[in-house]
């Protein structure tokens, strides 16, 4: 996702995670691990981020361009920080259906 930001233009000034409750995968057991989440420890959390972003912002567009984090990069960091495999394709070949139905 980070990646797909930049090249839009964006400054990623923060970043954090929380559990959500999955409901979209069928296949998932249930209970899944995140049931319940967000809770309200979560919600407090990400309310409390997002005022520090708010601020955070502020002070940057002020010209405070410093607070801007070092982004992870590398082998080590964590997912969202690599590019995506189907996004970092930069040209996808041509396909026609067509192609395929031809006897040769």
């Amino acid at each position: 996702m980070v990646p797909f930001l930049r090249r839009k233009g964006l400054s990623i000034i923060g970043w954090g995670d929380w559990y959500g409750s999955a409901y979209q995968v069928l296949h998932d057991p249930k209970p899944y691990f995140t049931d319940g989440h967000p809770d309200g420890v979560d919600l407090a959390e990400a309310e409390a981020f997002g005022r520090e972003m708010a601020e955070r912002a502020l002070k940057i567009a002020a010209g405070q361009s410093e607070l801007i984090p070092k982004m992870p990069a590398g082998p080590d960091a964590d997912l969202p920080f690599h590019p995506h495999p189907v996004f970092s394709i930069t040209r996808t070949p041509r396909f026609d259906i067509h192609d395929l139905l031809k006897e040769e």
